[in-house]
């Protein structure tokens, strides 16, 4: 929209709107009450889902399995929203979902900055999946999933280094 489809000026009057503002911004309004609504779920799950119907499974540090009824996706920190938008990098959210993980998600609620972590993961997992309750609950000093989470996928190398039989040379 240019300021002449907009505006007109009148040497009398000064400047003044073309025709009716709610006609007018019309296409712009109808763009700004979209965005206001967000987007879309990411995935579509049944209606009345139950977090304990999900699961996610880090298979490295930057990819994790979400599976739920009727679905199995592929989820980075980008399709969750947990970049950083300054500089691209894996976002705190992300970080401390990874940790979430190998905690089997049951971890400590500590410091505030946790909490905000715990917030903004919460936020982001219902914005993914539609679901409108908290995928986390916080219960006598720990943050509980309410899903099935695995970071079994991130310390497998290591597990697997110390559990291997070395056979003695004779």
């Amino acid at each position: 929209m240019t300021l002449d489809e907009t505006f007109q000026w009148d040497s009398r009057r000064g400047s003044s709107l073309i025709g009716d503002p709610a006609t007018l911004f019309a296409p712009l309004i109808g763009t700004l009450q979209v965005a206001a609504q967000g987007k879309p779920p990411a995935i579509t799950l049944p209606s009345q889902t139950p977090w304990s119907a999900i699961s996610i499974d880090f298979d490295n540090p930057e990819l994790a399995i979400l599976r739920g009824p009727g679905v199995q996706r592929s989820i980075t920190p980008a399709d969750l929203g947990m970049v950083d938008n300054r500089n691209g990098r894996t976002g705190r959210a992300w970080l401390w979902l990874r940790q979430f993980a190998t905690h089997n998600g049951r971890m400590p609620t500590g410091k505030s900055s946790v909490q905000k972590h715990k917030q903004s993961v919460s936020e982001k997992l219902m914005a993914f999946t539609g679901l409108d309750s908290d995928p986390i609950d916080a219960d006598d000093g720990y943050y509980i999933a309410k899903f099935k989470l695995s970071g079994d996928g991130l310390t497998q190398g290591r597990r697997g280094a110390s559990r291997r039989n070395f056979v003695d040379e004779d």
